[in-house]
């Protein structure tokens, strides 16, 4: 006896497909917002940053994001966001920030580009 639903065999294909995407769509990191975020969690970790610090610094990432990507003089849109940061920062948190700030950097540049 066969079960001719059409609707399994939808289901069949759909699934299927499921597999065969890249799993590059179902990766955390789906655009400039997604690093930016990630990126501004991850200084607030290392930094200790305020909710008010964190969303100005993801504000700043992603503007930087966004100039990286249509390569605007990118060696002075990378010093303007380092001290768009820095102007943010308490004298704790300056210490902190500047031992890690360079690797901090260039993790956002490999995470941007390697999405391209």
């Amino acid at each position: 006896m066969k079960n001719n639903n059409p609707l399994n065999g939808i289901a069949l294909v759909v699934i299927f497909s499921l597999f065969l995407l890249p799993a590059k769509l179902f990766s955390r990191i789906n655009d400039n917002q997604d690093v930016a975020e990630l990126m501004a969690s991850k200084l607030k970790q290392k930094v200790i940053l305020s909710d008010e610090q964190t969303a100005k610094v993801k504000i700043i990432l992603d503007n930087y994001i966004k100039e990286l990507k249509n390569n605007e003089n990118s060696s002075e849109n990378l010093e303007k966001a380092k001290n768009d940061v820095e102007s943010l920062l308490n004298e704790k948190q300056k210490a902190k920030y500047d031992i890690i700030k360079d690797d901090f950097f260039d993790e956002v540049s490999r995470k941007v580009l390697n999405k391209s």
